[in-house]
């Protein structure tokens, strides 16, 4: 209710606000009624980087925000800038790479980021099957083995994260075949 994310020791002991609004703090910079979170553990060993920060829903769940462990703010991303004029953002995890995982309540989907807010990729729909979903408000990431599971309105399912090949274009050059793509990891 007061649009911030506080932080406190091990001892409870309350240490600095991440994201409230004050006179010198740029619009973008502060959080509107944060819903969701996750950090990157600086002790934690089952990841691929060397970074620590923390994600936010926010903004009427259509904006991640991502900070320092400090309280700095670093980048943002709205749900606009990805190509989705309506989303309802409600769960964030992290994978072994620091990626972003984000369910979509809206749009019955998956989203994800790299650890800069960059846009990667989009799956599921609405629906009961394989790879589908009905409002999936929950993502967890167990990092080391790559397991990623998501609980929707009716039921909960198990993916393993492997690495996608997106945006493939083929083309031939006299006996020559080339094949560009992109990697999702």
């Amino acid at each position: 209710g007061n649009d911030r994310v506080q932080v406190f020791d091990r001892q409870m002991q309350f240490l600095f606000v991440i994201g409230e609004r004050t006179d010198s703090v740029n619009y973008s910079e502060t959080l509107f009624q944060p819903s969701a979170l996750a950090v990157t553990d600086p002790g934690e060993s089952a990841r691929h980087f060397n970074d620590n920060f923390l994600i936010v829903t926010d903004l009427n769940d259509t904006r991640l925000s991502k900070f320092s462990l400090e309280g700095r703010f670093m980048a943002a991303v709205n749900s606009t800038d990805y190509g989705f004029p309506k989303v309802s953002l409600s769960s964030v995890a992290l994978d072994f790479y620091s990626n972003v995982w984000v369910t979509d309540t809206y749009n019955h989907c998956i989203h994800k980021f790299d650890k800069n807010l960059n846009y990667i990729t989009s799956f599921g729909h609405k629906g009961e099957g394989e790879n589908e979903f009905l409002e999936p408000h929950s993502v967890t990431i167990w990092k080391r083995f790559g397991q990623v599971f998501i609980v929707d309105k009716i039921s909960a399912q198990y993916f393993h994260v492997g690495t996608d090949i997106m945006n493939v274009e083929i083309s031939q050059r006299d006996s020559v075949i080339d094949c560009d793509f992109a990697l999702s990891e």
